[in-house]
């Protein structure tokens, strides 16, 4: 609509400078100008903030900086866009336990034991509690080796054909945080999830 159409144009010639788009230019009461100028403005907004989304994740406080959860999530997203697994699966607590993992908001040790209440624990020292290898609990240990869940793990990957001779544990672990197969990310999110209630009810006993 006009309204719209103008809007979009008050709202560029503030942004301007930071979208890369010239609106001295353009006469917003042509409609043809309107229309076209609209979709360049929208199509170079997107570009934008997906550009400084992808900076910001991937910054040098978001890999490296312990401090930062984003340390999973900026390898294994690499697109502004929604995720297929949000559409795919219905399970509202499949569809969790896979957010909850990405995102690293969990309870496992790495995340767990940054806010103890007797004072941050450094990132080496945030071992798990489930098993006696002295080992980070982070994502990749508990998705990939953590012995308390070798049952659920070896019934897993029995079924599913991600695993091939050459390749790495930590090369399987991010294919499958990484996997939009509607079929297999459900699989995954189910073994996800049974290992989360595993891992309370360990606590728990």
């Amino acid at each position: 609509t006009k309204n719209h159409n103008f809007s979009v144009y008050k709202i560029a010639q503030h942004y301007s400078n930071r979208i890369n788009i010239e609106t001295d230019t353009i006469n917003y009461k042509d409609k043809i100008q309107q229309k076209q100028y609209v979709q360049t403005f929208k199509d170079n907004w997107l570009t934008h903030a997906e550009e400084e989304w992808y900076i910001r994740i991937n910054s040098e406080m978001g890999v490296s900086n312990e401090r930062n959860k984003l340390r999973l999530y900026s390898k294994i997203k690499k697109s502004l866009s929604l995720e297929n697994y949000l559409i795919n699966i219905k399970n509202g607590d499949i569809k969790q336990s896979i957010t909850k993992l990405r995102i690293s908001a969990h309870t496992l040790a790495i995340e767990k034991d940054r806010h103890n209440k007797t004072g941050k624990i450094p990132l080496t020292q945030r071992t798990c509690k489930c098993c006696n290898s002295n080992t980070i609990e982070n994502e990749y240990h508990f998705v990939m080796k953590c012995p308390l869940y070798s049952k659920e793990r070896d019934e897993f990957f029995t079924k599913s054909d991600i695993v091939t001779p050459a390749t790495s544990t930590e090369e399987i672990f991010l294919k499958m945080m990484q996997c939009n197969v509607a079929g297999l990310t459900k699989e995954f999110g189910n073994y996800i999830n049974n290992n989360f209630k595993i891992r309370k009810a360990y606590f728990s006993s």
